[in-house]
């Protein structure tokens, strides 16, 4: 995988071939495009010195080529990539395309991308914050000129974008509204892996076709209930959606089955989905004493279920967390409640590519709820995963093609906690097309750290422990070029020896902040139940403690991390009204998802982080493990979130008095993690960086068009101001394969 990074040196300029050996026809002096095969080398790395257009070597890749008036991208091998047979051709450097600091223009030409002749030409421009220019553009052409071996007429490029669809009636049959809000996110998070731009919306905005008809796809995170007065409305735009527009659609479990009471809809519950997606709710026949239990309890719902609910909402949550996890149970019992099993089905389909035959996708345990969903007679359909619970396999996920291509999920869980969505997106929109991708970033993971700085508001733990922290982020900084973001509280006692001594903790951060590293927020006197406190108490916490750090640091205060025990959306909704971001609480596997990164509303202009790695303290502190379990459990999940994923989010909790105050902690555990992260390709960076990367995102614009299947080209425009647009990089797939 070569990957066309925005915001290379305008001096800069590529074309990857797989010639075998120079054209007769190409000398130095012709116009245009010539090449200059060079021999790979056994691994598969290109071998190439990078030259500017003055002649200077900027890098090495074992010295092969020379070169005085060509200019190369030096950042092929800095990813890690292989491929062997690869050849390097060069670009006469005065066919650079540079309409401003702010556009650049990328073209792909190509021959069939299963031929072994494959070029790519690209021109860069200056892309990175460096540059504020306004509307920043990545525009495409498709001239024949530029390639004399294409006849193809160009088609018109077309955006490319889908709706994630936000479901309040859904919502509020959720123990927690936040969990709703965490599954809308992961399915945010992996329209980002698919390098496809979102908008979020409400479910009230399928009431008119209008609202929905420039979108590629429609995503359900959970569709379930649907408010009855616009049942008929939605309903039909969903028709015309589908099959006048061919917009395909990514859901999980029942589809538009309830109303928002949770009482099942008139006539056949399953109407829409078979109309819509070709599939029907089937009934097993249960062979296990439990699951005999199980449907004794489905009959016990409804209204009876939604009060107990709502009590447990409006009372007891906000008292103590233990009750979200007996809501999870409640809402369990609704349905099946086995541990479920995933493997691979048809590894063939796109959807699928990377899996191995039967190979284990997911285990879920103790509980989930789960249902099964089979085709409807005459319909097309490929089984791209089976679940098994207990003794009964039935199928877990099912691509089909109505009036348009369509994935399901059998249940939220197994949508949510996937990286499956990323490529039934791509599939979706693109089908047998080659797919572009812009992703945020260009290596294989982004890792966003966080560190709660509890030592901060005691002038004799910041003495402790601060400096020698400090001694270490450089000893990271050098071997692992490791950035983060650093959490302070202020404290509000000085009587208890609670507060910030300014004159030793102001030029300690600073130094942190030279670093690269980010100073954000963790409240200004750590509170434990955050849930507990009015808006007002919110506002000094959080808002009154932002601005004093800004004040004694210079700095600009983007973002929070929450202290204590988890928030709920109310606390997160108060909070966004003055801060960039928020990183909450851990969201993994269990009543949680792993890749909450993104928006908690369609209305929330607050990007929101969710930690998907456990923190030194919940495995050490909390549960008692020696350091040696933390680095396997550590190792577990990232291999978790990062299996069958296209450039993942990784966020990861930890303390200021891990590994420079507690003998229960070792350096070592720490080193480990980032050792390992930094081996296998991620890049390190801040919250606030990520911030605003998932907003550009968010307003990307991305048009691909086609001259034929030799050329593709591209645009991505983003808003005036958007200045990250530079941290980006196009990815090319054949299929879900990463071409470039």
């Amino acid at each position: 995988m070569a990957i066309i990074n925005l915001g290379s040196s305008a001096d800069s300029e590529m074309v990857i071939g797989s010639l075998d050996e120079k054209p007769a026809c190409c000398t130095a002096a012709q116009p245009g495009m010539c090449f200059a095969p060079i021999v790979s080398s056994p691994d598969g790395y290109r071998d190439c010195r990078v030259v500017s257009k003055a002649n200077e070597v900027v890098a090495e890749c074992r010295e092969v080529f020379q070169a005085s008036s060509y200019a190369w991208m030096p950042s092929y091998r800095s990813f890690g990539v292989s491929h062997q047979g690869l050849r390097i051709a060069s670009m006469k450097s005065e066919r650079t395309v540079i309409v401003s600091a702010s556009t650049l223009r990328c073209r792909w030409a190509r021959g069939l991308l299963l031929s072994p002749f494959f070029l790519i030409v690209a021109g860069f421009a200056v892309l990175d914050g460096r540059h504020a220019s306004a509307n920043r553009t990545v525009s495409s052409e498709c001239p024949s000129s530029d390639y004399p071996h294409t006849t193809s007429t160009p088609t018109a490029p077309s955006e490319k974008r889908v709706a994630i669809i936000y479901s309040e009636a859904d919502a509020e049959m959720f123990s927690d509204t936040m969990l709703y809000s965490q599954l809308f996110m992961a399915v945010q998070h992996q329209s980002m892996m698919a390098g496809i731009p979102f908008d979020l919306l409400q479910a009230e905005a399928l009431t008119d076709v209008t609202n929905i008809v420039n979108y590629d796809a429609l995503v359900f995170p959970c569709f379930t209930h649907v408010r009855k007065a616009l049942l008929a409305q939605i309903e039909s735009t969903l028709q015309q959606a589908v099959y006048g527009y061919g917009m395909g659609i990514v859901t999980a479990g029942e589809f538009m089955t309830r109303d928002e009471n949770g009482v099942v809809l008139p006539g056949d519950p399953h109407q829409r989905m078979k109309q819509l997606l070709g599939l029907q709710q089937i009934d097993s026949v249960p062979r296990h004493p439990i699951r005999q239990l199980q449907i004794l309890l489905q009959k016990i719902r409804g209204a009876t279920y939604r009060g107990m609910m709502g009590v447990l909402r409006k009372i007891a949550a906000p008292r103590h967390p233990a009750w979200e996890w007996l809501g999870f149970l409640l809402h369990c019992v609704r349905g099946r409640t086995e541990a479920v099993t995933v493997t691979a089905g048809n590894i063939r389909h796109p959807v699928m590519e990377g899996c191995e035959p039967r190979e284990i996708l997911f285990e879920f345990k103790p509980f989930i709820r789960s249902s099964s969903f089979d085709h409807v007679p005459n319909q097309p359909v490929a089984v791209l995963a089976r679940q098994t619970i207990y003794d009964e396999t039935h199928a877990a996920i099912l691509a089909t093609e109505t009036g348009s291509r369509n994935v399901h999920f059998a249940n939220w869980r197994l949508m949510g906690c996937s990286n499956l969505v990323w490529q039934a997106l791509q599939w979706v929109v693109y089908g047998d097309e080659t797919a572009v991708g812009l992703n945020l970033g260009r290596n294989r993971s982004i890792f966003i750290s966080r560190c709660d700085m509890d030592e901060s508001q005691y002038p004799h733990g910041v003495t402790r422990t601060e400096p020698a922290l400090y001694d270490l982020l450089t000893e990271w900084k050098r071997a692992y070029n490791f950035v983060g973001s650093y959490y302070i509280n202020i404290g509000n006692h000085p009587g208890n020896n609670m507060y910030t001594d300014w004159e030793v903790s102001r030029p300690l951060y600073r130094k942190y902040i030279t670093l690269g590293n980010e100073i954000g927020t963790h409240s200004y006197t750590h509170p434990f139940f955050v849930t507990r406190l009015t808006p007002e108490e919110l506002e000094f916490e959080f808002l009154e403690s932002k601005r004093l750090i800004e004040k004694e640091l210079d700095t600009t205060v983007f973002g929070a991390a929450i202290p204590g025990n988890r928030e709920n959306l109310a606390v997160a909704n108060t909070v966004s009204r003055y801060l960039g971001y928020l990183s909450g609480n851990h969201s993994g596997m269990g009543p949680g998802y792993p890749g909450a990164f993104g928006y908690l509303t369609p209305d929330c202009q607050m990007v929101y982080l969710a930690p998907n790695l456990d923190s030194d303290f919940m495995m050490v502190g909390y549960r008692g493990w020696v350091p040696s379990r933390a680095e396997v459990h550590w190792l577990q999940q990232y291999s978790n979130l990062t299996s069958h994923a296209s450039q993942p989010l990784i966020h990861w909790p930890w303390h200021d008095y891990g590994p420079t105050d507690s003998n229960a902690y070792t350096v070592e555990m720490y080193s480990f993690l980032l050792e390992m992260a930094y081996n296998d390709g991620a890049e390190f960076t801040t919250a606030a960086d990520v911030y605003e990367r998932i907003k550009t995102s968010r307003c990307a614009r991305l048009e691909v068009g086609r001259c034929g299947t030799e050329v593709i080209t591209a645009t991505v425009t983003v808003p005036e101001g958007m200045t990250s647009l530079g941290k980006f990089s196009l990815k090319v797939y054949a299929g879900t394969r990463h071409v470039i």
